[in-house]
C-alpha cells in the first residue's frame, strides 16, 4: 500500500509535509512520540536536521510536530521540510533516515538526552502560576485528568530505545502517511 498524496501548486518556496497517523494521549505511544519528536526533529542536533541540512545539503530547514493538529482525537506526527531542490529526492532521503532509525534505533545516551530536554521544557512551562494553570487546564481537558502532568516525568523516563524502535516501526511507515507537496 502506498502513501496518499496531495499537491498545492503556488509560486512559493517548495515545502514537503509528511503526516504519519498515530494515537493520542493517554496511549503510551503518545509518550514515545514525544521522544521521537526530540530525536528526529528538535533543533540543529536532531537527526533529520543533521542529515538533510548539514550532511546532504538538500534542505534549508526541517521541523517536526508531535500531535498535529491537536490532542483530542487521533492525530499526526508531522515532518515538514523546506527542500533546496527536488521534492522526490528529499522524500527518499527522509525515508532512508526513518528506515535506519527504525532498524538501529536511538542509543541509551540519545534517549536520556531527550528525556532530560523534555523534562526541562516541562519545568520551564511551569515556572509561573499562569503556566501551571495553563498546563493543568490543558491536560484536564485533553487527557481527562491533570494527573498526566504529574505522572509525565516518571512515565517518560521509562521509555526505552527498543520501545522507540517498535513504535517508530509501527507508525512511521509509508502506507501510514499523507504526503503534501507545495510549490511550483
Amino acid at each position: 500500500m502506498k502513501d496518499r498524496r496531495f499537491t498545492v501548486k503556488q509560486e512559493v518556496r517548495p515545502r514537503l509535509a509528511l503526516g504519519y497517523r498515530k494515537p493520542t494521549l493517554p496511549h503510551r505511544a503518545d509518550y514515545v512520540f514525544d521522544l521521537i519528536d526530540q530525536l528526529l526533529g528538535d533543533g540543529r542536533s536532531s537527526r533529520l536536521y543533521r542529515h538533510l541540512v548539514v550532511e546532504k545539503k538538500i534542505a534549508v530547514g526541517v521541523t517536526t510536530y508531535q500531535g498535529f493538529p491537536g490532542t483530542r482525537a487521533s492525530n499526526l506526527f508531522l515532518i515538514q521540510v523546506t527542500p533546496v531542490g527536488d521534492l522526490n529526492k528529499t522524500l527518499q532521503e527522509v525515508d532512508q533516515l526513518l528506515e535506519q532509525f527504525i532498524r538501529e534505533g536511538p542509543t541509551e545516551k540519545e534517549v536520556q538526552k531527550g528525556v532530560n530536554r523534555l523534562q526541562a521544557q516541562r519545568v520551564w512551562r511551569l515556572k509561573t502560576n499562569a503556566g501551571l494553570a495553563d498546563e493543568l487546564a490543558f491536560f484536564e481537558q485533553a487527557a481527562g485528568t491533570w494527573h498526566y502532568l504529574r505522572d509525565y516525568p516518571e512515565i517518560i523516563s521509562t521509555v526505552t530505545p527498543k520501545e522507540i524502535r517498535e513504535v517508530a516501526g509501527e507508525y512511521l511507515r509509508p502506507e501510514n502517511r499523507i504526503v503534501g507537496e507545495m510549490g511550483r
